[in-house]
């Protein structure tokens, strides 16, 4: 398929905040990419959208998967506003203060998980629901976000990561989906904040329970995540 879109690979910001992502959500998983999610990320045309993902016209950002009859094609639309913004600033600490520039990073990295999720688990032969790629989104913004806070600045900030995720913000578009994937992935972050504090992700309990989360599907996701790592 091919379509004309607003490139942003060759935006320098852009790129160097999808390498980044990328790293962090690489390692912490402990296995290596096959591809870069960065030329699939682009500014898509108001009328592709209009065809092929109607939901995505009033979204800041959107994973797209259209299953074609010989092909799969695959896209992370980025809104003008988010672009422009992510754009906006030339060092990632910079972006970061800034609330907008917070909320872009966040919007990136999750349509980034939601990318290499779906990649991994199909190319594993794992079954994937939008149930899958919603929560395991909503772990990865928390863990990359708080690895570069812990980077930028000094301490993760973990605590006022899921106060913005879970108690600030708001669920737009019509996924159902995300918002159980949210409340679930909202008692998970609070009840394990309370039990091992903002270092959490330091902990290798803390990472061997996500990596199984990562790799669970469906119900089975849903249970391990409702388990507290010091039962697991």
């Amino acid at each position: 398929m091919q379509v004309n879109t607003g490139d942003l690979t060759q935006d320098p910001s852009i790129c160097g905040l999808t390498s980044v992502i990328e790293n962090l959500i690489s390692d912490y998983r402990g296995y290596k990419f096959t591809i870069s999610s960065l030329p699939y990320i682009h500014t898509y045309p108001a009328d592709f959208l209009k065809e092929h993902c109607p939901d995505a016209q009033s979204l800041e950002a959107s994973f797209l998967v259209t299953a074609l009859e010989d092909e799969t094609f695959l896209g992370i639309h980025l809104s003008q506003n988010i672009s422009t913004i992510l754009s906006s600033y030339n060092r990632l600490d910079e972006l970061l203060k800034h609330p907008e520039g917070l909320n872009a990073f966040l919007i990136l990295t999750e349509e980034i998980s939601h990318f290499h999720y779906y990649i991994h688990m199909t190319q594993i032969g794992r079954p994937i629901s939008l149930f899958d790629l919603e929560v395991q989104a909503e772990l990865d913004k928390i863990v990359v976000t708080s690895l570069v806070m812990k980077t930028m600045f000094g301490q993760t900030h973990m605590r006022e990561l899921v106060l913005l995720l879970f108690n600030q913000s708001t669920v737009t578009g019509h996924l159902t989906d995300y918002q159980l994937a949210s409340r679930i992935a909202e008692r998970f972050w609070k009840s394990h904040l309370s039990d091992f504090g903002p270092l959490m992700l330091f902990d290798p309990r803390m990472r061997a329970h996500l990596n199984r989360i990562c790799m669970a599907t469906g119900e089975e996701k849903r249970q391990i995540l409702q388990t507290n790592i010091r039962a697991a």
